[in-house]
């Protein structure tokens, strides 16, 4: 970001010896007493995926609405928030480097949007119907009329961090040294403060971090990686991902077409020759109505119909390269046309640049995320979009840039909400959204409010399942194995980094990450009342499970106590993606003789014949697929050279299945 000027000494202020006047620089372009700080700074890469107007803050609109003590008092705590920012929080990084102009200014806005409310609820009427506030100055503010106001007004939790955070830096006793109003708070009654949040706010922040559903993230992933490999097929280009078999037999075709190369090329013909006529006219333009029309002629698809099919393309590659590379937001933004590189024989990397945590004054697009199959896939999608947008950025939308406008990728906000719009669409059984009316009786799917996609979340959902992975748990998507081949591929050429975007470390120890997946384990493994399946005596292990419970506890919170120090050391079961294996023991038959297990090669288990063998409820939808694609093979002729076989893996999966409780008639 904007490399400020250096940040003054804690002493200085401390001792009283810095004094705080309008020509103190704020940034290359601004000074303190200026009416607009700017922090744009064309000669900086790494924030040009940032609109000018997150990169300033215009204290010239609020001279209206604001007394002035007050403005002035807020454009003092401002400047301490890049100049001296250890004396208003505690993280080293931060202190050490100063706040992002971007950061401030979305605090500072909804600071002062905030007390702008503030200042309308304590108005009164003079005798001329004339309005005026009864604040002056941050001295008539009290802590009751912050609490009133904030028990009156629902803000997003977001804002309310933004609102608390300044109101505890006016309380700071640095602070109040450089301001006039004599603040009536301390930290810690805006710390106590509370603020109604919104029930869609408090979903978010139960699911903002929780990774996918395995069923979910299956669902999208699949109907994502038909999408764009039918696409490219059917424009000619070449698809590096070897599909399963499972995959190809539900490949689809758009429009029933063979090929859509043509009909590519001739809409973007079209979209070049609107562009053309933007640039000559400044303005949007008309002239391509025949030519639309010609196209329909000609193919007997509409332009809009041809849209709508490759905005579906365009969502399902921007969830493959931010499921698969983990990427975060402010990292994703910063990809590129041509980022992807071939750096070794078969070793592909995108290359963008960590914004999070990076001194402002590195190059831009030095980091890398290694990119499986399917992630470069999606990037030659990505790459084929551009060519019609006109936009260079990877994450943008599928309208051509406007004309004399910075190039721009997408927003969080609303890549969060594509993501989410791309799951409603492929959801057809309405398993994860519903079916919304709007006012006008106009239908349409969305995501349940605990089903949002975000590309945090994404991010989550990677960690957990590489974190699988190294746990030894085979992995539930088809792409993650080429991911993690890769990392360790990646890992033989750079000892350094994993080569994953500098993310390498939070997949592979993030706390949080192996917690969930050990939960899962032992809830599905230990909890007395978790059904099981497999060759295991089930009677019998639920025996002993209840057994070992009555003989070791006596209430509720000893059994938690157990269950927790089981979560912490991790269940001594391996995963082998169809069950669980407690070990390739032998197996001691009634008669006292010893039998080897059914094992069949490496992650081959065969659970349902096997005593080691334990299979709980999160492996219903693995099983499942088992039943359905065997149920399929049944019929096809030509499998009918292993009827047998086939017939035995359906009964074997559908005896599993209704051990699980699963109405086997209803599949």
């Amino acid at each position: 970001m904007e490399s400020l000027y250096e940040i003054i000494d804690i002493k200085e202020l401390m001792e009283d010896r810095f004094i705080l006047h309008s020509n103190h620089p704020v940034s290359r372009k601004s000074k303190f007493g200026d009416e607009c700080w700017d922090f744009t700074d064309e000669n900086n890469k790494r924030i040009s995926t940032i609109v000018d107007s997150k990169l300033k803050i215009n204290w010239l609109e609020w001279i209206d609405k604001l007394p002035p003590l007050i403005l002035e008092d807020t454009k003092a705590l401002a400047f301490f928030f890049f100049k001296c920012p250890s004396i208003l929080t505690t993280k080293v990084k931060t202190s050490s480097k100063g706040y992002k102009p971007n950061t401030v200014t979305a605090y500072i806005s909804n600071f002062l949007r905030f007390i702008h409310q503030l200042c309308l609820n304590l108005t009164i009427t003079l005798p001329e119907h004339s309005q005026t506030t009864l604040l002056n100055s941050f001295s008539d503010i009290t802590l009751s009329d912050i609490e009133e106001h904030a028990r009156k007004h629902i803000y997003p939790k977001e804002v309310i961090n933004n609102i608390k955070y300044c109101l505890k830096g006016l309380s700071r006793p640095i602070v109040q040294k450089y301001i006039k109003g004599n603040i009536q708070w301390n930290v810690y009654d805006i710390k106590n403060l509370h603020f109604p949040t919104k029930e869609a706010d408090t979903v978010k922040a139960n699911f903002a971090s929780k990774p996918l559903p395995d069923d979910y993230f299956q669902l999208l992933s699949k109907n994502a990686t038909l999408d764009i490999i039918a696409f490219l097929k059917q424009i000619n280009i070449p698809v590096e991902s070897k599909i399963p078999n499972n995959y190809k037999n539900k490949l689809k075709c758009f429009f029933n077409k063979k090929s859509l190369k043509i009909m590519f090329e001739q809409y973007i013909y079209i979209r070049e020759k609107e562009r053309e006529y933007c640039i000559k006219f400044n303005k949007r333009t008309s002239h391509t109505s025949e030519m639309k029309n010609q196209f329909y002629k000609e193919h007997g698809i509409k332009i809009k119909d041809f849209q709508e099919m490759l905005t579906r393309v365009h969502k399902a590659a921007l969830f493959l390269l931010i499921q698969f590379t983990g990427v975060r937001y402010s990292e994703a933004a910063t990809f590129k046309v041509g980022c992807l590189k071939e750096i070794t024989a078969d070793m592909y990397v995108i290359r963008g640049t960590v914004i999070k945590n990076q001194a402002s004054n590195l190059p831009e697009d030095i980091d890398e995320w290694v990119a499986c199959s399917i992630v470069r896939d999606a990037v030659k999608v990505l790459e084929q979009i551009s060519r019609f947008t006109f936009n260079k950025y990877l994450m943008s939308n599928n309208f051509s840039a406007v004309l004399n406008v910075r190039e721009a990728p997408y927003s969080n906000t609303s890549i969060n909400n594509l993501l989410s719009s791309y799951a409603a669409e492929v959801d057809v059984e309405e398993q994860f959204s519903y079916l919304h009316k709007d006012s006008n009786g106009k239908a349409r799917r969305i995501v349940n409010k605990e089903n949002v996609i975000t590309v945090h979340r994404l991010r989550h959902t990677l960690a957990l399942n590489l974190i699988r992975a190294k746990l030894g748990i085979p992995y539930i998507s088809y792409h993650l194995k080429h991911v993690h081949t890769a990392l360790v591929a990646r890992e033989k050429i750079n000892n350094v980094t994993l080569g994953y975007g500098g993310i390498s470390n939070e997949l592979f120890s993030e706390p949080s990450a192996i917690k969930q997946a050990r939960e899962e384990q032992v809830e599905e493994l230990y909890y007395p009342d978790s059904p099981v399946a497999g060759g295991i005596n089930k009677e019998e292990y639920k025996a002993r499970k209840k057994e070992f419970f009555q003989g070791t506890i006596v209430d509720e919170d000893e059994f938690n106590e157990i269950v927790a120090d089981l979560k912490r050391n991790g269940a001594p079961f391996a995963d082998v993606g169809l069950g669980y294996c407690g070990g390739k023991r032998d197996i001691i038959l009634k008669n006292g003789t010893k039998k080897s297990p059914p094992c069949i090669g490496q992650l081959k288990c065969n659970p349902i014949q096997c005593g080691n063998a334990i299979i709980p409820k999160s492996k219903i939808s693995i099983w499942k697929r088992v039943y359905k694609e065997n149920k399929e093979k049944l019929l096809d002729p030509h499998f009918q050279y292993v009827r047998t076989e086939i017939q035995q893996f359906v009964n074997e999966s559908k005896e599993v299945l209704e051990n699980l409780g699963v109405k086997v008639s209803e599949l």
